[in-house]
Parts: C-alpha cells; structure tokens; sequence
C-alpha cells in the first residue's frame, strides 16, 4: 500500500511550480503519484527516491525529459513495474576499450547521431574554441548508499573543459583543458553511440511470471547532453546474474550504467596528447549559498559558533537571503568567490590563510538573533552557472 508523505506534497507544489508550460496535466499527476509508489513497490531497490533532494533531483529530471523529447510517459508511469515493453530497445553498449567508446547499434542509429552538434575536428593542439560556459555532457549519479551529490559527476564545456568529481566528497574537484583534436575525440566516443540522441528514461522492467526480485541499493544517472536540450535518466545496472533472472534486457541501462563508472575516471577516456596541460583543482568564479534558516525552534547548544560571526555578503535577514530554493525554508542566491571565501574561511580557519574551495561546503550554526538555527551550503558553480537556485537543489 503506497502512502504519501509531507516531502510528497512538496514535490508535487515544486514541480507544479517550476514545470514548463508544455507539460501536460496528466504527465504531471503521473509522475508525482510514480515519485510517491516506487520505493513501496520496490522493495527498497529503488530505495534512494525516500531522499527528498533525490526524489526532487529525480523528478525533475523525468519532466524535463519528457517535454524536452516532447512524448508523453504516461504510459511508462502508468506501467506496474513487472509489465512488459510494448516494443524493444535499441542495442547499445559501450567496448571495453580505454577510449570507452559508445557502438551504434544500427545504421539508422549511427545517422541520428551524426546530427548531434560536435566540436570541429580540424587538427589543433590548441584548446577548443565553442563557448566556455555551453554545456555539452553532464552527469550526476544518485545513489541510496550515499548523501546526494551537489556536484555532477562530470561536466565537458564545447572549449573542451572538463570539470569532474569523484564519490569520495573529501577530494577536491578537478579541471583539465581539452585540445581541439582531444575534445573531437572524446566527444566522438560519448556521443556516437547515439545514446544521446533524445531525451529518455531507462527504468528496470520486471519479467512477467518473475519472483520478486532482491531488495537492495540502486544508483540514477542523469546525463544531460547538447546544453540541456536532452536529458537521459537511467537506473544503475544491477549485474549478472540479477539481470537475466528478474528484468527484461537492458542494453540501454548497462551501457549508461558503464560509462558512468568510466567518466569517473575522463582522464583514462583519452591519450595525454589531447589534453593542453595538466589537471588542476577547480575553483568557481561564483558559488551557490543555500541557507536553511529556522526562526524559534528549540534548538539546543552545541557549540558551533553563531550565525552573527559570518561576514554575509548581504544585509537582509537570513530567512529573506535571494529567492526561495529548495521549498519557502530555503533561500537562494549567487555570491562571488571572494565572498565565499570570507565565509569559510570565518568558520573553518579563521587564523590561517584562506582555504582553497575545491569543494563544496557544509556547516550548521546557531543563530541567536533567529532564535533558531541555520544550515549553510556553499557550492562552486560549474562553467555553465549549474546549479541554479531554480533548478532541483
């Protein structure tokens, strides 16, 4: 029996909120009430949606899939999860490969992908030359075994910058500048595959006559391609000989699966000639502050330092900081680095040099003059402005 909770009604009014204005009544309802039943209908296989950033994070992801391909899912919303395609996938896998190169799985395949734009491939040992802050491919990775990631996994610029950030959130982002020559390569593995030709979600899809498969964690990928025209959602590949027993084939997600555990590593995706230097840590020209700010509540002491010892770059109270973000307890808004700086360097090392932020940030103070508390994030802001306080946070 699916119930629904408080968070439920909050990704209902977000996404009713920020949804576009082509996306249709009913594939609103659908996805919602989807968002509400999986992980009750999946035995906690799909356990990491009962996070409210992932859940959010999810959803939006699957809306602006479906209006970005301009279909409708209603059908695979609608779909128990045991039911069957109406029609089979397209084949595509990734070659075990160091360059992890994307096979077309037909010819007509091959000719849909030949139409996503590409850098130019005339030989150059100089970085690309497409606009710095257009986004080609983005990936961010969901998992229920982990916090959610405020950074994606990678994002590749059209000047052939490469942002990239493992699990392990202890370690810093890094950068590193494609050549001309480099960034035709790597584009030409990721995309030919034709896996990024329209927008999608590959969902597990239960054998009729099936028993109920094994309860355990699941990872979603989202892979945003061509500056956000197409969005690709998939659910992790659970392995051998899981899948053959329980699920109808799934090139698609094995595939997506593969090169998600491959970008973890972008470096090893091509030679060291098509890279114009070496990798560096990465640091944003503007970062997104996040503030959770709750006026009186009984929050007891717990010797973190107060609110009133940050230098905010802003005179407004906390609660009324930017726009709203993740719900109206949220607020929003883009500072400068420098202004970033002052406010880790006030809480982490307050008597040594300023910190490098390479990384994103956390911290809970009290805040006396609320009588309450506030929960601070600080996150870089890649090449492209992502994340942007309207999008899921």
């Amino acid at each position: 029996m699916s119930t629904r909770d408080g968070f439920d009604d909050l990704v209902a009014a977000r996404l009713r909120d920020t949804a576009p204005q082509e996306a249709p009544a009913h594939l609103m309802d659908s996805l919602i009430n989807r968002v509400s039943s999986t992980p009750q209908r999946r035995r906690g296989a799909l356990g990491w949606l009962n996070s409210p950033v992932a859940r959010l994070a999810v959803a939006a992801a699957v809306l602006a899939a479906a209006v970005v391909a301009g279909i409708q899912f209603g059908g695979l919303f609608d779909r128990p999860i045991g039911a069957e395609e109406s029609s089979p996938s397209p084949s595509a896998s990734i070659q075990p490969s160091p360059s992890a190169s994307i096979q077309p799985s037909s010819p007509e395949a091959s000719a849909s992908a030949a139409t996503t734009p590409q850098p130019s491939a005339e030989a150059s040992a100089t970085p690309g030359a497409g606009d710095p802050s257009e986004l080609l491919l983005r990936l961010e990775t969901i998992c229920d075994v982990s916090p959610p990631q405020s950074i994606p996994r990678i994002s590749l610029m059209a000047d052939g910058t490469v942002v990239w950030h493992s699990n392990a959130s202890e370690l810093p982002i890094q950068t590193r500048q494609l050549t001309a020559d480099g960034l035709a390569e790597m584009t030409d593995d990721l995309f030919t595959g034709g896996l990024f030709d329209e927008s999608a979600t590959y969902e597990p899809v239960q054998r009729p006559g099936t028993p109920e498969p094994p309860g355990h964690g699941a990872c979603f990928h989202t892979y945003t391609a061509d500056d956000g025209a197409v969005v690709v959602g998939s659910t992790s590949w659970f392995g051998e000989p899981e899948e053959s027993t329980y699920y109808e084939p799934a090139p698609e997600r094995k595939a997506l699966d593969e090169l998600a555990s491959a970008l973890l590593d972008p470096e090893s995706l091509v030679a060291d000639a098509a890279w114009a230097g070496p990798a560096s840590t990465y640091e944003g020209t503007e970062y997104q502050l996040l503030l959770h700010a709750v006026r009186d509540s009984d929050v007891p002491s717990t010797g973190s330092p107060d609110a009133s010892e940050v230098p905010w770059p802003f005179d407004s109270p906390l609660d009324e900081f930017g726009e709203p973000g993740f719900d109206e307890t949220y607020r929003c808004g883009n500072i400068s680095r420098d202004e970033a700086m002052a406010i880790v360097d006030a809480l982490i090392k307050p008597d040594a040099e300023h910190p490098v932020l390479t990384a994103p940030y956390y911290f809970s103070l009290q805040w006396a003059e609320g009588n309450g508390s506030v929960e601070v994030n600080l996150v870089p802001l890649m090449p492209d402005g992502y994340p942007g306080c309207a999008g899921p946070l």
